[in-house]
This record gives C-alpha cells, structure tokens and sequence, in this order.
C-alpha cells in the first residue's frame, strides 16, 4: 500500500527571487542548492569507527535572464563599473488614489550616479499641493533607490482619502550607458549575502539562505539566433558558500510546513 501525504505544506510548489544583498536580481530559470559532503569512515584493523563528516562545498547555481551590469558587478565585482550621464530629464510619476501614509513608494526613475532626484511639486489631481519634509519626506530605500514616503499629517491624508490620483514631479539625470571593465590584476574576492525564496499562496516563505558567498563561475554570454522567438541570452552565475564569523555556511528557514 503507498503512503498517504504526511504534510502536504512540505510540498514545495514554483520557484522563488534571488536576493544579492538584498537586491532581487530579476528573472531566472534552474535555481539550484548542491551540498557536497565530504564523509570519512576510520578503520582499524579490529574495529570501524562511526562515520564522519562535514560540507565539502555548498554552491547556488541559476542561469541568468536579466543581463544587467549592475548585476554582473554586484555578483563578481573584480571589473569596475562605470556609468556615462545623459540629459537632465523632468517627469512625472503618478500614485493611485487611497495611497498610504509611511509606505514608500520607489521613483520610477533614478539619477545615474545614485544621488537623490529633485522632487519639484507633489500634488492632487483636483486640489491640494503637499510641503516637503512635512507632508512627505524622499528617502533611499534598501534598494539604494530613492522612495516616496508621505507623512500622516491632515494635508497627506486628506489626499489620500479622496479619489484622486497623486502626482509626483521631479528631475533626474538618466545613464545612457554603462561599462564594467576588467584588468590584468589580481584582486582579493568580495562577498555577499545570497537569498533564494520561495513564497507559497499564504505568503510564507522557505528560504535558502548563504550568509557568506562569493561568485564562482566564469562569464559566458551566449547568444540565440535572430529568428529565435523562445529564446534569449542568459549568464550562468553559481556562488561558493565561505565561513562567515560563526563558521556558518547555509542557513534553511521554513515558515510553510511549521
């Protein structure tokens, strides 16, 4: 007789968002964990001793969709970022009426060099005009992007609870491109913090977590054909699990099946 499901929340269902630093790194395909152990069996001549062992290698491996330079720079960093400024630009973002007070609401666009956009004017589509550092604050979020963050206070939330939309207006200064560069030289390795989450139907996350890693694969871009319609370029990364000051190398953290 087959076994019935002992804990159907066990069963894990999709994929999940690979944070570096904190930063989802966007679309990807074959996300994998691979501990290696490394097991040793001591035996004399007259008795065996219990096996023992402990992690060979712990890596993260995933193809890449979004080819992103930043991206790259934050998963190897031995190249150099560098980006080239375009023109100052002013725009607009709009916010949805019922907006929410102490919530941040990222910039659509962000000046090339990572400094703070210059918000002009935030307003109602029918009345009201909102006082910076009053009414609203910009903040960097944990992204490093700049965010949106209106106070509770009479003016902000009279706005917020009539329909109408929000508009913000700012100036910013776009990249128009940017460049990793790569020299002879041997660096020392950096590090990062590297997440893989899986969030089920509940919003409960299982969570493969690698305090300490370090990029571990070669570059290798490879392109698809002009007349392919289901393919696209991706980037093999694999990052290499280091001790961090606890010794730790993986952390798994379940909030599905408890």
């Amino acid at each position: 007789m087959q076994t019935s499901v002992q804990n159907e929340s066990a069963v894990r269902m999709g994929s999940g968002k690979l944070l570096i630093n904190d930063s989802n790194v966007g679309l990807l395909d074959n996300a994998t964990l691979n501990v290696v152990w490394n097991v040793a069996e001591i035996t004399a001549s007259n008795w065996k001793l219990p096996p023992r062992k402990k992690p060979e290698e712990i890596t993260f491996s995933a193809d890449l969709y979004e080819i992103d330079l930043s991206v790259l720079q934050e998963i190897d960093k031995h190249g150099v970022l560098s980006s080239t400024a375009g023109t100052e630009t002013s725009t607009s973002d709009e916010i949805a009426s019922w907006f929410e007070t102490d919530k941040a609401y990222t910039l659509e666009n962000q000046n090339w060099d990572g400094t703070e956009p210059n918000v002009t004017e935030v307003s109602g589509s029918t009345d009201g005009v909102l006082a910076d550092w009053a009414d609203y604050d910009i903040i960097e979020d944990k992204n490093g992007e700049y965010a949106i963050v209106f106070e509770d206070t009479t003016e902000a939330t009279s706005l917020s609870t009539t329909d109408q939309v929000i508009t913000v207006s700012y100036d910013y200064t776009p990249n128009v491109s940017e460049k990793i560069t790569f020299s002879d030289v041997v660096k020392l390795i950096q590090f990062n913090k590297v997440e893989f989450v899986n969030t089920d139907e509940n919003g409960k996350e299982f969570t493969v977590r690698i305090p300490k890693a370090y990029g571990n694969s070669d570059y290798e871009l490879s392109y698809s054909a002009d007349d392919a319609l289901d393919e696209t370029m991706t980037v093999p990364i694999t990052f290499k699990a280091y001790p961090d000051t606890n010794n730790e190398l993986l952390e798994i953290v379940d909030e599905q099946a408890v």
